[in-house]
């Protein structure tokens, strides 16, 4: 929820509908608080309505490099070691590089998690060499790490599996448009799931507004050394950060007053990153020219294949997706789209991972018995003056001419092709005893037309 400023006690009462573009002080006169604060509240108007045309809500104006490493090892702990508790020593591991004991396995340690109710002290490597015989790879269980420095620090690797994968999100320093502002963000990691590579969530910055005043924040005391008012207390700040958060991906949505989304992370896979600015009121116009100019298209197609859901048993067979174990069923099939680049109405579409899209086999079908059906026959043309019933068993072919002759059966004209009556459907008319009294009866022509068409 935004912060209210028109109240105690800065009383900001800007009203943008006044069309007040500067505030002009004037000699002999108080400078008041709230003509102050007024002062950036019209200053900073200005700056967010140029913002609003270029920048969508919570574009990257100023890109930070966003990374996942699905692939991060972990090494649970004991909660002390040597009457140590493990805790309190974890940030200090951060930098440092490990030496097995037993195995002198190196790593260096990027990051750690201290123990809560369920889960142990746990830190996460980069694993630097193997095992002394070249086999062992990672830390063993109840081993004891040893860290580099000149005061070595000593942990102790947790009695049973304590080692594997986890996953983390990563974001460099940048400045995102966000509620009016341009604010920066600086570079960060967060966890995105302690002890699986495979986990869907979704990552984006959770945005915290807050007043900060010279009791939460010291540095904004006054800093005139050698004046009468030196370390007095002065202005609050308004402050706006950005913090790295992770939610599931049913809960996240999209983008809301307070979590702008930067991926999704679906079964350890990156499949939606904002790695690109999204720009307003611009993109409109340049989208436009391109589907103008250029209309819809692929830069990188998307390449579909059908395959069984359901794994078989038989592996001469074609290879399904699904084990029976895994949830496998005969009844469907899945589609794979492959990643792939479009321009759809002038805006760029991307996909970086594979989707499946499960869909049911054609399962059902319908019996009937004598019932009548009615089929597209095809060209057709309205004639006059019919004479004679063609044969529509055999299809017999005739020839078409393009002048009318009065006499049946005498061409007149120049051949333009040839055709396959199907049938003969009354349409208008008055009906008389004979054929040759029929009007306006229409003439259906084979679908596919054995015209041999001449110039007239």
């Amino acid at each position: 929820m935004a912060i209210n400023f028109n109240t105690a006690p800065y009383y900001d009462n800007f009203d943008e509908a006044k069309k007040f573009y500067r505030i002009l002080f004037r000699p002999g006169r108080a400078v008041q608080a709230r003509e102050l604060t007024q002062l950036q509240t019209t200053l900073q108007n200005q700056i967010s309505r140029f913002g609003q045309n270029i920048f969508k809500e919570g574009a990257i104006v100023i890109p930070g490099n966003l990374n996942l490493d699905s692939k991060l090892n972990y090494v649970k702990l004991t909660s002390t070691y040597n009457t140590t508790s493990t805790n309190t020593v974890l940030a200090s591991l951060v930098g440092r590089t490990l030496t097995g004991q037993n195995s002198n396995i190196k790593a260096i340690v990027v990051n750690y998690a201290e123990s809560t109710s369920t889960d142990p002290a746990t830190i996460y490597v980069r694993y630097t060499s193997s095992g002394t015989n070249g086999s062992t790879r990672v830390f063993g269980n109840s081993e004891v790490l040893v860290s580099d420095g000149a005061t070595p620090i000593s942990v102790q690797a947790a009695g049973i599996l304590a080692t594997g994968l986890g996953s983390a999100f990563s974001v460099t320093a940048g400045v995102m448009f966000v509620k009016n502002v341009f604010a920066y963000f600086e570079d960060q990691t967060i966890l995105v799931s302690k002890y699986s590579s495979t986990v869907t969530r979704s990552i984006g910055f959770k945005i915290t507004e807050t007043i900060v005043t010279s009791d939460d924040d010291t540095s904004i005391l006054d800093q005139a050394a050698g004046t009468y008012n030196y370390f007095a207390p002065g202005a609050d700040r308004y402050k706006l950060a950005l913090d790295l958060e992770v939610r599931y991906v049913t809960s996240a949505g999209s983008d809301t007053a307070d979590y702008i989304q930067l991926a999704i992370v679906e079964d350890g896979g990156l499949i939606k990153q904002k790695n690109t600015t999204d720009y307003n009121v611009i993109a409109d116009t340049l989208a436009r020219r391109t589907f103008d100019e250029s209309g819809n298209y692929t830069v990188r197609p998307y390449k579909l294949e059908v395959v069984e859901h359901l794994q078989p048993a038989n592996l001469t067979a074609r290879v399904g997706l699904y084990p029976s174990t895994a949830g496998g069923n005969s009844d469907l099939y899945v589609n794979i789209i492959d990643p792939g680049k479009a321009y759809v109405l002038g805006y760029e579409i991307t996909s970086t991972n594979s989707k499946y899209l499960t869909a049911s086999k054609a399962r059902d079908f319908v019996t009937v018995t004598n019932s009548s059906i009615s089929t597209e026959t095809g060209n057709y043309v309205l004639v006059t003056g019919v004479t004679s019933m063609p044969d529509l068993l055999t299809l017999q072919k005739v020839s078409l001419y393009n002048r009318y002759t009065a006499t049946a059966g005498t061409a007149s004209g120049s051949l333009v092709g040839t055709a396959r009556i199907r049938a003969l459907e009354y349409v208008s008319g008055t009906m008389a005893q004979a054929l040759q009294s029929i009007k306006h009866t229409c003439l259906m022509l084979q679908c596919q037309l054995d015209l041999h068409l001449k110039k007239m």
